[in-house]
């Protein structure tokens, strides 16, 4: 999506980006892992316009593959705008109702341009179930079981937000469905306070655990510790303490990236944990979804 964020020329003015759940953990990905290393595709729709060029034109320099990107005659990216309080958190205010990201399911170029068995993981959001329309997400299951038939691992942000279902219960219903195919699962402490009215740390963790398809999961909370969680054991690892907060936008896509990219190199849980811990901090220093350099996040020894 077309990001705009606050400029630190001036309360009133703005600053445009490129952001988005999936892409920031994308682009965080490409950070950590070099492309000789790792490949890293992203799939989406976008608009014919001169926005959506310059997307096009972002991405490949940072060495995202776009070769998957459906282009839509007459669409148009989504937009957002970010407001952030004292404190760095933020609130986020949407015009993408009519993004050509709606109606990636809808193309069937979906099902025929792309060869999933040329991946090793699939990563998705709840973003992407929750703006896809109805009629549409039968098409994104489809594609989900040819991942899951290629015995292509799928890890799942649930990243839930009220405002783009029309009900809790049609969204606990449709990403229930999603947890079929899921084997990592990175979900947060808010997540499933807002859809399941959990308040217990041990509920969430025991639900986790009763998920038998899933690998491992990551249960987040905030600058809180976090918890690693398989059907043996549940891990507490403790928070990497920022120095300071200016906006909270991307916490937890560059914690996922973190996460995910220690466990690609083979570190542990525990210690894939703590990476994303110290991604998400760097991140959250910073205005807006993207952070132009960070610092490694592990090194030898040294986590």
């Amino acid at each position: 999506m077309i990001e705009l964020s606050p400029s630190p020329q001036g309360t009133h003015l703005v600053q445009q980006g490129f952001a988005g759940d999936t892409y920031n953990a994308a682009y965080y990905l490409r950070q950590l892992l070099p492309p000789e290393e790792v490949s890293i595709d992203y799939i989406t729709a976008l608009g014919d316009d001169l926005l959506s060029d310059s997307m096009i034109d972002t991405w490949r320099s940072q060495k995202i593959g776009v070769e998957t990107v459906l282009r839509l005659e007459g669409r148009l990216p989504g937009v957002y705008r970010i407001v952030n309080d004292a404190n760095g958190e933020r609130r986020f205010y949407y015009w993408r109702d009519q993004s050509a990201a709606t109606q990636l399911f809808a193309d069937p170029r979906i099902h025929d341009q792309i060869d999933w068995h040329n991946y090793d993981y699939v990563y998705l959001s709840g973003i992407t179930l929750a703006i896809t329309p109805a009629e549409y997400r039968n098409q994104l299951f489809v594609v989900l079981q040819k991942v899951h038939d290629a015995n292509i691992p799928i890890v799942f942000d649930p990243n839930y937000r009220p405002r783009l279902w029309s009900h809790v219960e049609e969204a606990k219903q449709v990403l229930e469905r999603m947890l079929n195919y899921v084997r990592i699962l990175l979900v947060s402490y808010e997540d499933y306070q807002l859809l399941y009215g959990d308040t217990d740390v041990d509920a969430m963790i025991q639900r986790l655990q009763s998920q038998a398809q899933l690998q491992e999961s990551v249960l987040t909370n905030g600058a809180e510790e976090c918890f690693v969680v398989n059907v043996q054991e549940a891990i507490s690892v403790p928070p990497v303490r920022a120095e300071k907060v200016i906006d909270t936008t991307s916490a937890g896509d560059s914690f996922n990236a973190g996460y995910l990219a220690a466990r690609l190199k083979g570190y542990s849980l525990a210690e894939a944990a703590t990476c994303g811990h110290r991604l998400a901090v760097q991140v959250i220093g910073y205005q807006g979804a993207i952070l132009p350099r960070l610092q490694m996040v592990w090194s030898e020894g040294n986590l």
